[in-house]
């Protein structure tokens, strides 16, 4: 009963980020009227589905409705996400990187860094991070951010940046890297 629980749990995680949406509301309790997406459609899902139903209402040690439990869970999809886009990553010979910065709903500078590959003649492109770039937005701090988490996913030596479209000139002469060991400045 547990694991068909959990299993339903892990599902509305997926869904969720599958469609983009946010999980949590404003106001979570019983009295609110929206609850969030992950508890409306824990409930939506309770409808059709007696277990559900029947978990949620009656259970008192695990309901996974708690936002602990939805960060792990979201942690959990992400490093089984992580892990298929790092073995895709290694049977790629080249990968493309997409950066760019904008602000966040907090007004804080993030960056999102995108992936692109080719496995098995077919280009996939698979969204990786947002890095918080608030405190150093130069055209080196945002340099330095890119090779760090190309370093981190082990694709720094698959990348050869020679064009950059879309940024300041000079954000890119830092950037363009003209061999595998070094980084060239060039104005």
């Amino acid at each position: 009963m547990n694991r068909k629980v959990l299993g339903r749990l892990i599902q509305a995680v997926v869904l969720l980020s599958k469609q983009e949406l946010p999980f949590r509301g404003h106001r979570e309790d019983n009295n609110s009227i929206n609850r969030g997406n992950y508890l409306e459609l824990l409930h939506y899902t309770a409808q059709g589905g007696q277990f559900i139903k029947d978990h949620l209402t009656s259970s008192s040690t695990f309901k996974g409705t708690s936002s602990d439990i939805q960060n792990e869970l979201i942690e959990t999809v992400k490093c089984v996400l992580d892990e298929r886009i790092t073995n895709k990553l290694e049977e790629s010979l080249f990968v493309s990187v997409q950066a760019d910065e904008t602000l966040d709903v907090s007004c804080k500078s993030q960056m999102s860094l995108i992936v692109r590959y080719c496995v098995k003649g077919r280009i996939e492109e698979r969204f990786i991070v947002f890095y918080d770039v608030s405190k150093d937005k130069t055209a080196k701090g945002l340099s330095n951010v890119i090779i760090n988490v190309l370093t981190e996913w082990n694709v720094i030596n698959k990348t050869d940046i020679r064009r950059c479209y879309g940024w300041s000139s000079s954000w890119c002469s830092i950037f363009c890297k003209t061999s595998m060991s070094k980084l060239a400045v060039h104005s």
